[in-house]
């Protein structure tokens, strides 16, 4: 995968490979992107002891926020030492960098590998992602959405389930650090050697379609709280539905609304604590209600039965996220 096809407009780079003892440090502008200016510094890192270390890595130039700027070459560079630092303490015969560099929209990533040889070789990957506009770090949360680690939990079990002899089927799940970039309109999920797969696998890229997941929020007005019912959030099913992409149709003669998204329906009566969840039929906190002509369910229809994430934040907001699969 070559990182400059990725770049829809002119970024010139120049990379500087130092072997042995030292890490070439290839800077590059973002600020304007026409005519990016190229410089290259050299940058000694922690003494090796023995450890062969080479390959090239990145550092920033040219961001209109200057602290930006220092702080991800400072992380760049602390990551850099660490892993010679986990190297030498591995007695390692030898590290080696090197990098690709995204940019799609206003986010800019930069992703830094390290191959690590001992008796074999491990390869890990660090993200360092920011928005060019904004002048700010971004994580998986800023370009999935706030409920980004559960989506891309299902994504990744769903992909393991298609593929059970290639990765690990015990993978424990991804935290919102998780090393990522964006490339078009996909969020590209990088694993460690041996992390979620075989070693022979080597680097795992999973990509997520941006429009796979969609996220729909409702304001504190926008729903019903029941104190009797330990504060129980009743959601207004129509509204959160359509958001989410489900058909809604409503049988005024049998009292109960159908879902329907591709292949999939759910049916729900008001009134009726029975909620259907695949083939098993099972009861949540209360039954469909009918508020004022508009039907409610329990929050915890949407995640239980749907496969939705919801979060709740400090102003009562909840933002609910799918991830539908094409």
């Amino acid at each position: 995968m070559k990182a400059s096809n990725f770049f829809k407009r002119t970024v010139f780079l120049a990379i500087t490979a130092i072997l042995t003892a030292s890490v070439g440090f290839t800077a590059f502008s973002f600020s304007d992107l026409e005519r990016a200016s190229v410089i290259t510094r050299p940058v000694d890192p922690p003494k090796g002891d023995g450890i062969d270390i080479d390959g090239k890595i990145p550092a920033l130039t040219g961001l209109s926020d200057k602290t930006l700027e220092t702080g991800l070459n400072e992380s760049i560079t602390a990551v850099v030492n660490e892993k010679i630092r986990a190297a030498k303490k591995e007695s390692a015969r030898g590290v080696s960098f090197s990098y690709e560099e995204y940019i799609s929209g206003n986010t800019a990533s930069v992703i830094v590998f390290t191959q690590t040889t001992i008796a074999s070789s491990k390869t890990e990957a660090d993200s360092f992602n920011f928005d060019l506009k904004l002048n700010k770090m971004v994580n998986i949360n800023d370009v999935l959405g706030i409920n980004a680690v559960p989506i891309a939990n299902i994504f990744i079990r769903d992909t393991i389930k298609r593929d059970t002899e290639k990765y690990n089927a015990d993978f424990g799940g991804i935290t919102d650090t998780r090393t990522f970039y964006v490339e078009g309109d996909e969020c590209v999920l990088v694993f460690d050697k041996y992390e979620i797969a075989s070693g022979y696998e080597g680097v795992i890229r999973l990509a997520i379609p941006l429009d796979s997941v969609t996220n729909t929020t409702l304001a504190r007005s926008e729903y019903v709280v029941w104190p009797e019912y330990y504060k129980l959030k009743m959601i207004p099913v129509r509204k959160v539905c359509e958001k989410l992409g489900y058909e809604v149709l409503w049988n005024e003669n049998t009292r109960a609304i159908t879902l329907t998204k591709e292949s999939r329906s759910v049916t729900i009566d008001i009134g009726k604590n029975e909620y259907q969840n695949d083939v098993v039929l099972r009861s949540l906190e209360a039954a469909p209600t009918l508020i004022d002509g508009v039907t409610y369910a329990p929050i915890a229809f949407f995640e239980i039965i749907l496969g939705a994430a919801y979060t709740v934040d400090e102003t009562e907001r909840v933002t609910f996220s799918i991830y539908s699969p094409a």
